[in-house]
């Protein structure tokens, strides 16, 4: 016999399960900054502090990523869809806000 978590859809399962990944990702968030607030130690040889550099930059480029997996997570569980910001404004299209060149950001619209 099939267990109750066997026998939800896949959708209901996702959607019970992402107040759940909002915490470990919350949680992960914590532990890489554990690892960028550990001193280094000059001491080593400069091979040795440059592998403590290089996870300390790791660390804080997965923090960002995790971020951004928990703001993507929010809005699915609060209902907020791709194009509003959270507090429900919308948000520009996406290659307009990319281009940052003045030109090609106004060429694209019509006088």
């Amino acid at each position: 016999m099939a267990t109750e978590e066997e026998k939800k859809p896949i959708s209901t399962y996702y959607k019970d399960m992402l107040p759940e990944l909002v915490i470990k990702y919350k949680l992960l968030i914590e532990q890489c900054f554990e690892i960028v607030d550990e001193p280094i130690d000059i001491e080593v040889s400069a091979d040795k502090r440059h592998a403590e550099l290089r996870s300390k930059r790791d660390a804080m480029t997965d923090a960002q990523h995790y971020a951004q997996q928990v703001d993507i997570l929010e809005n699915t569980i609060n209902g907020v869809s791709a194009n509003q910001s959270s507090e429900g404004e919308p948000i520009a299209d996406e290659a307009e806000a990319k281009a940052k060149n003045w030109a090609k950001r106004n060429a694209k619209k019509p006088n």
